[in-house]
């Protein structure tokens, strides 16, 4: 029920990355960042396994923005 038939695949994506400082969730999105806000957080991206959280960490490496790799817990507003 989450999408129509035959549109995407749904995927289990547990973790995320969660910025390490207050950075805005605007400043975070103007830097092409895929921020979110998730059960009251900031978070970046989606990821399967730790694994493929490497290409989006390099990216935040070079932004500037240290984040850890974190289980997602909640619910998204």
């Amino acid at each position: 029920g989450a999408a129509a038939r035959g549109i995407g695949d749904l995927l289990r994506a547990p973790y995320s990355l969660v910025p390490a400082t207050d950075t805005s969730l605007a400043s975070l999105r103007r830097q092409g960042l895929p921020a979110a806000r998730w059960a009251g957080r900031i978070v970046i991206g989606a990821f399967e396994t730790p694994e493929q959280a490497a290409f989006t960490a390099a990216e935040l490496t070079r932004a500037g923005v240290r984040a850890t790799l974190l289980p997602r817990v909640g619910t998204a507003p």
